[in-house]
């Protein structure tokens, strides 16, 4: 028996005890069994009919690149874009606002939102400004392009 296997056998010698007392406290729980009347069978077509939505990768084997680049180079694109809103040039308000979205199978920038925000203000233009990204080239897993979650932090001072 290899190493890995021991170790396998004796988790599960552990954790069985544990195991076999939850069983058995929830079997002395007076449960009623599910009324299974109303479920229904579920026919293949049915089943493709069911749209899935993907979750999007945090880590893939290929990185989403924006036109050629990286993040480095989206970070750029977006700075060369924002506006500092005009009512809060007197507020003195600067700071970081985090965004994050998701780079679709076809390189679309959707579900784009403010994981930490600064101000109302700022954080609107993060997002208009996010939200209007030319297409990227998207993460692939396996040879197979898919969704990736993406956080990129936009930084806001007054000059």
């Amino acid at each position: 028996m290899k190493k890995t296997q021991k170790i396998m056998l004796a988790a599960a010698l552990i954790c069985m005890p544990a195991m076999t007392n939850a069983m058995s406290c929830l079997a002395q729980e007076n449960i009623a069994p599910a009324d299974t009347t109303s479920i229904s069978q579920n026919t293949a077509a049915d089943v493709q009919e069911q749209k899935t939505e993907a979750i999007p990768f945090m880590l893939v084997e290929t990185k989403p690149s924006f036109d050629g680049g990286d993040g480095n180079k989206f970070i750029k694109w977006v700075n060369s874009r924002l506006q500092y809103p005009e009512t809060l040039k007197d507020s003195d308000i600067t700071g970081r606002v985090v965004v994050k979205f998701i780079i679709s199978e076809e390189g679309k920038v959707t579900d784009v939102t403010v994981a930490k925000g600064v101000h109302e203000e700022l954080d609107k233009e993060a997002l208009r400004v996010v939200s209007m990204s030319p297409d990227w080239t998207p993460g692939r897993q396996e040879d197979k392009p898919v969704p990736v979650m993406y956080s990129v932090p936009v930084l806001f001072q007054i000059r």
